[in-house]
């Protein structure tokens, strides 16, 4: 299950300076959208731009994930062996206060090996994370932590 849980860099996603009609909210919950598509397009450098560059990744029995460049190795693995097949993240709750935005809520991905079985199966959990607004009016993943559900 351990690479299975690199997969929870759960929310994510830039709507960039250029929707400035957009509010805040909005911003953030349209990352679900960018997060997903980023992964189930196998976009690395696009799925990257959604974090800080100082961003850090929690998840239960792996060593925490700290900065880009060790995302991006992780994330790269991930993409290597398994595709996103389909995917939905759900916020329950948001709370945005200045620059700094806190999201909880579930997420359910099926996902797909690239080795020879092909095998699919479904993957669900919780996440929380904790977002930066960037200058130009983005957001950015600042905290990610995602928590699988039982099995």
């Amino acid at each position: 299950m351990r690479l299975w849980g690199l997969w929870l860099l759960v929310m994510g996603g830039a709507v960039w300076a250029g929707d400035a009609d957009l509010t805040d909210e909005q911003k953030i919950r349209a990352l679900n959208q960018t997060y997903l598509a980023t992964l189930k397009a196998g976009d690395l450098d696009g799925h990257l731009a959604l974090f800080c560059d100082d961003a850090e990744v929690y998840f239960p029995g792996q060593a925490p994930l700290f900065g880009a460049e060790a995302i991006k190795y992780a994330r790269a693995e991930n993409l290597r062996l398994v595709r996103l097949v389909n995917g939905a993240i759900h916020t329950d709750r948001l709370d945005i206060d200045g620059g700094t935005a806190y999201a909880r809520g579930r997420f359910s991905y099926t996902l797909q090996r690239l080795d020879q079985d092909r095998k699919t199966w479904s993957y669900s959990g919780l996440f929380v994370l904790i977002l930066k607004k960037q200058a130009d009016g983005s957001w950015r993943i600042k905290v990610d932590g995602g928590f699988p559900s039982p099995e």
